[in-house]
């Protein structure tokens, strides 16, 4: 079926998520949706192009707060998977990359 071809190469990583989550495999035209543990959407995006071999979206997260959201990702043909993604932080995160090593 349509649902099972659409989702099937469907990847996404890591979960749970620190700074971005990389969606791999889905088609043109999918629309990507993310909620927040009270519903409100607060990412939206349509993938226009077939992504290259290797690469995919990626959703910058740093400025999620740490939490429970829902992905919502849906077809051409309005066929819609959900999936739990959760949102963490680590601690003394950024310190290396803010004072290099000389």
């Amino acid at each position: 079926s349509t649902l099972q071809s659409s989702f099937a190469k469907l990847k996404f990583y890591p979960n749970p998520i620190t700074n971005q989550l990389t969606i791999e495999g889905a088609e043109p035209k999918t629309k990507i949706k993310i909620y927040n543990i009270i519903g409100q959407a607060i990412y939206k995006k349509i993938i226009n192009s077939s992504p290259q071999i290797g690469s995919g979206e990626v959703i910058n997260t740093t400025t999620f707060p740490p939490g429970v959201y829902i992905l919502e990702l849906s077809n051409s043909d309005s066929h819609k998977n959900t999936y739990k993604i959760i949102v963490v932080r680590q601690k003394y995160q950024g310190v290396a990359e803010a004072a290099p090593f000389l």
